[in-house]
C-alpha cells in the first residue's frame, strides 16, 4: 500500500483546519452577539447562541464546579484517545480513517478551546425538532459514524475472503 504523500496529508489537514477556523470565527461571532438570532429555514434551521456545559448535543450538563471538572478530564482524555488511533491509522496508512480521525480531533480541540477560555461550549446551530450544536460537533458526529460504517464494512469484507 502506498504510504500518503505530503499533499494528501496537507489536503486533509487543510480541510479540517477550514472547518475549524470557521467554527472558532462563528463561536466567537455568537459569544460577542449573544441575541444574534436568525431564521435560514423557517422550522427547520435556526442559529441562535447557545452554552453548553454539557458534552456532545448537550448531554451530561455540568451544573456545579465537579461535573464541569470531570467532563474537562474525559475530554481531555477522549483527545488523548483520538490522537493515539489517528497515529495508529497514520502507521497503517489507512486513509479514510486518517481523514476521520483528523475531523474528530479538529472538531473535540475545538469543543475543548470553549471548555477552557468560556467555561462551555459555544453552539450556534439550532434544528428545533434535534437540538443545538456546531461544526464541531457535526466533524465528530459525522465522522464516529462514519468510521462505524468503515469498521462494518472491513468486517464484512473480510469475511467473505
Amino acid at each position: 500500500m502506498k504510504l500518503m504523500n505530503l499533499k494528501e496529508v496537507v489536503s486533509v489537514n487543510a480541510a479540517a483546519a477550514i472547518l475549524f477556523f470557521t467554527d472558532r470565527i462563528l463561536k466567537i461571532f455568537f459569544v460577542n452577539n449573544p441575541g444574534y438570532s436568525r431564521d435560514f429555514i423557517v422550522g427547520f434551521l435556526h442559529v441562535r447562541f447557545l452554552k453548553n456545559s454539557g458534552v456532545a448535543f448537550g448531554l451530561l450538563d455540568s451544573a456545579n464546579s465537579y461535573g464541569k471538572y470531570f467532563i474537562f478530564i474525559v475530554v481531555l482524555i477522549f483527545i488523548f484517545i483520538v490522537l493515539f488511533f489517528l497515529a495508529s491509522a497514520y502507521k497503517k496508512n489507512n486513509k479514510i480513517l486518517i481523514l476521520l480521525f483528523t475531523f474528530i480531533a479538529f472538531g473535540a480541540v475545538s469543543n475543548f478551546f470553549d471548555r477552557i477560555r468560556f467555561g462551555y461550549v459555544v453552539d450556534y446551530i439550532d434544528v428545533p425538532f434535534f437540538t443545538v450544536f456546531n461544526i464541531a460537533d457535526m466533524m465528530i458526529s459525522f465522522s464516529v459514524i462514519a468510521i462505524f460504517v468503515f469498521e462494518v464494512f472491513q468486517s464484512k469484507k473480510k469475511e467473505a475472503t
